[in-house]
């Protein structure tokens, strides 16, 4: 009787068991489909977005970027302004070159006159939330919406600029899903990641000779997004900029800042971090909202154009005949280049000019120097000598090999291209090479002059190592 009752209470316990285990069995699937059993209740195209974004598609994949004649580097500053983002400035402004800063709305608050210096000197300015707190930002859109809303009236109060890009805290992967990267750009933001991870914040203190060994060991493609810091904690960053100017411009970089003309890179979806309602109510009330939002912006944009297009209209600014003539006038200005003193003329069609760059014809170079010129018609490339230096370009792999007696240097995606069957060279990249220096210049609307001088010394006119930085930050 003893065993009778003993066996009955096993048999009671599998019961119960398989009974939970049933249960669990049928609401699972319950739980992975409720979002699309929301959608279906919902509206048609409405409930078919939602359902994709489910599944984790991205509504707008960005289109690879063109390869570019002149390979850019984007260099990118993230989590400030602080105390240290003047002296970035101040780097910046030697080399002249721009960059982009993706502000904190708490930092800006902190430091406005650096918010003001950075739009002021040409850089691009990018929103990175208010707080950088992963915890809410990544836990429902909701706070990370606010966050982006609170830095954007912070920024516009500052410098009366809305700043259409930005930036995620960490990054998108791991912690945006199809929802984020879909809700900001119906909101008019283009999200940026990177491609060349400077590593400066791996750890604090990463040391200067690190981050420029990260950068190094990078690859090179037509346009590089680097990831750096200017906030607190990163005086290693500023000391290992120079080096990172000087390592680019050797390879032939120019640089830029980030606008939304730019296609920007992103990391593709991973497996998120963070556990989200994805409620196909909540996302409804997200998309009106940010929908909404950029609704308010893009009219706010229209009624203030319009105005200061009837302010001009009634002062009698606004001559479309006038500016078109002016823009076919500034198009065909001659340029005069002046060699120690000596002009040299060249006329529209004779020169490329382009970002604030000049590209000269090899030819004409060569003349201006009175070098040695030759081609190679089989391979297209070409070899041009002056002094004791020689510089083998080849356009198709955009390279130039350079030679001084026993010296040598390879210029990887150099400026150089050809354009009509002309080589054409970047103008300060070759003086420099051939050591000569750019001393003043003019981008007058009606004047484009450059004076260079040779920097000859005794004996020795064209002695200058090539480890030194080649300065193609402008011309």
């Amino acid at each position: 009787m003893t065993h009778l009752v003993y066996w009955n209470q096993l048999l009671l316990r599998a019961a119960v068991r398989l009974a939970c285990l049933a249960a669990v069995l049928l609401l699972v699937p319950v739980l992975a489909f409720s979002g699309k059993a929301e959608a279906a209740a919902g509206d048609g195209e409405l409930a078919e977005l939602y359902s994709r974004l489910l599944q984790g598609y991205k509504e707008h994949q960005p289109l690879p970027p063109e390869p570019s004649a002149r390979p850019t580097v984007y260099l990118t500053f993230d989590d400030g302004p602080s105390g240290l983002t003047p002296q970035v400035l101040d780097l910046l402004k030697a080399e002249g070159i721009s960059a982009t800063f993706f502000v904190l709305g708490q930092m800006a608050e902190r430091y406005p006159d650096t918010v003001a210096r950075i739009v002021e000197e040409g850089h691009s300015l990018g929103n990175h939330t208010y707080n950088h707190v992963y915890k809410e930002l990544y836990n429902n859109f909701d706070a990370f919406w606010e966050q982006t809303v609170d830095t954007e009236r912070i920024l516009q109060e500052l410098t009366g600029q809305r700043p259409s890009l930005l930036r995620a805290p960490g990054g998108t992967y791991t912690n945006f899903d199809a929802f984020y990267y879909y809700y900001l750009q119906e909101a008019g933001y283009q999200v940026v990641d990177w491609n060349v991870d400077s590593g400066d914040s791996k750890r604090r203190g990463v040391p200067a000779a690190e981050i420029v060994a990260n950068v190094k060991q990078s690859p090179l493609h037509s346009e590089l997004i680097v990831l750096m810091h200017d906030g607190k904690g990163h005086e290693e960053t500023v000391k290992a900029l120079p080096e990172i100017i000087a390592y680019y411009k050797e390879q032939g970089y120019t640089f830029a800042s980030l606008t939304e003309e730019n296609q920007p890179v992103q990391f593709r979806i991973g497996p998120l971090k963070w556990k989200r309602n994805t409620g196909y109510d909540q996302f409804v009330r997200q998309l009106g909202q940010v929908r909404e939002h950029n609704s308010k912006v893009v009219a706010s944009a229209h009624s203030e154009q319009e105005q200061a297009g009837n302010q001009q209209a009634e002062s009698g600014l606004i001559d479309k005949d006038y500016a078109h003539d002016k823009r076919q006038e500034s198009e065909s200005l001659p340029l005069t280049i002046t060699w120690d003193g000596e002009p040299v003329v060249l006329n529209s069609g004779q020169y490329q000019f382009d970002n604030g760059r000049f590209a000269v014809p090899l030819t004409e170079l060569a003349a201006s120097w009175d070098a040695e010129l030759e081609w190679d018609e089989v391979t297209g490339e070409a070899v041009i000598r002056s002094g004791l230096r020689e510089a083998a370009i080849d356009p198709n792999g955009g390279i130039i090999r350079w030679t001084n007696l026993s010296e040598s240097k390879v210029y990887h995606m150099a400026d150089v291209q050809r354009i009509d069957g002309e080589i054409y060279v970047g103008l300060r990249m070759m003086a420099e090479l051939f050591d000569y220096r750019i001393v003043d210049y003019s981008l007058e609307p009606d004047d484009r002059t450059v004076h260079i001088e040779s920097n000859k010394s005794l004996g020795f006119p064209w002695k200058r190592s090539p480890d030194a930085s080649l300065s193609q930050s402008k011309l």
